[in-house]
């Protein structure tokens, strides 16, 4: 849902036309929400469903149907709910950052999965630096609360080998 949203945003930024119809789309639901509001609910109501057949299941009795679409909907709304987690901790590790520039982190990347501090070797120097690695960009950065970038890396060009002090390296 965040990145149709930003995509959305995009759009109605770029495109005259699109931003014409969807305002005139707006204005004939009486103008009360923002076109990013009206595809948020879609994802709202599946929510719902778990809650919605729960109640059916105790005003109708045990049904097999009923505990097979009740265990479906809570799985879907488990996924939901972890995909927005994910996404709230990207939108956290953006504003951490300084000297970010290019398009909004969640273009790139879904979920932070590890992050750390690394010794950057250069010029026979060693140095600490912070480190987050997200499912497809490898961040580098000056240690603090707030992280200063350094350096970002995209993992898809990127491959990982073992050298023979046990230390990796990226290349």
């Amino acid at each position: 849902h965040e990145r149709a949203g930003q995509e959305l945003e995009r759009l109605l930024r770029e495109d005259e036309r699109a931003g014409a119809f969807f305002e005139a789309c707006r204005m004939m639901l009486d103008g009360l929400l923002a076109v990013s509001a009206l595809m948020l609910k879609p994802v709202q109501r599946i929510c719902q469903y778990p809650l919605m057949l729960k109640e059916v299941r105790k005003r109708t009795g045990p049904h097999a149907a009923v505990e097979a679409a009740l265990e479906r909907m809570q799985t879907v709304a488990g996924m939901i709910n972890e995909e927005k987690r994910q996404m709230e901790e990207v939108c956290q590790l953006e504003r951490r950052l300084e000297g970010w520039t290019g398009p909004p982190l969640g273009a790139y990347s879904g979920r932070v999965l590890m992050e750390g501090e690394l010794h950057k070797i250069s010029k026979m120097r060693r140095r600490a630096c912070t480190f987050v690695l997200l499912d497809n960009l490898l961040i580098i950065g000056g240690r603090g609360r707030r992280l200063r970038v350094e350096h970002r890396l995209f993992t898809q060009d990127c491959r990982c080998s073992a050298v023979e002090d046990g230390e990796f390296t990226l290349g």
